[in-house]
């Protein structure tokens, strides 16, 4: 999943995105009839990547903060605005303007260590990719792309970790034709007879691998 919080100016703190983001699979089941299914069942299964950069402010500093806090998945693009002092209300001016001035601000205290964190500093991103004027006039994007390249690298990452299936029973499951039956992943759809997934997913990791770091 690709998280695209580029020139997000905020206006509200997105912990409602980041506990569901955070969701983690916990277990499959497998029914008398029909395909396997996980829980919980509302969550975004897969890796996550998250796009900043300098006008991502206010609520855009606080949503990759925490994307990073949780471990979510990697930042990619540049330093967010530093912003996060947060306002409340304003006093309203005799041309219909309003004053506003700062009235809280952010701390935590991870390990026990109590911080002030992200106003003046911002998020600093895992990759470090500028959007240079003349790739995007050329109509890429850097960041999406370099984003792109990870997200696959992760989806291997994944495949090279995968299980081999559903447990077999310990008496003889059987399937509809009375053959025992054992569910295995399929093989990508680049892979060629008799390759197996496993295989085929490190050939692609380490293409990919190889990929990003030319970015």
């Amino acid at each position: 999943m690709i998280v695209d919080e580029r020139w997000n100016s905020g206006g509200f703190i997105p912990e409602f995105f980041v506990e569901r983001l955070r969701r983690q699979l916990m277990s499959y089941y497998a029914p008398r009839e029909g395909i396997d299914f996980k829980t919980p069942g509302a969550a975004i299964y897969g890796p996550k990547v998250m796009l900043i950069n300098e006008f991502s402010g206010s609520g855009g500093d606080a949503f990759p903060f925490y994307f990073r806090r949780y471990e979510i998945g990697p930042l990619v693009g540049k330093r967010t605005w530093g912003g996060l002092v947060g306002i409340s209300g304003g006093l309203p001016m005799i041309d219909n303007g309003s004053v506003t001035a700062p009235s809280f601000a952010i701390w935590t205290a991870d390990n026990g260590k109590s911080e002030w964190v992200v106003e003046n500093k911002g998020v600093a991103p895992d990759y470090d990719v500028d959007s240079r004027p003349d790739l995007i006039v050329a109509g890429h994007d850097p960041q999406l792309e370099k984003q792109l390249i990870l997200s696959m690298m992760n989806c291997a990452r994944i495949r090279l970790n995968i299980q081999s299936g559903r447990p077999m029973d310990r008496r003889s499951r059987k399937n509809h034709l009375g053959r025992r039956e054992r569910l295995t992943p399929k093989a990508c759809a680049n892979s060629s007879p008799g390759q197996r997934p496993r295989e085929t997913a490190r050939g692609i990791f380490e293409t990919l691998k190889a990929l990003a770091g030319s970015c």
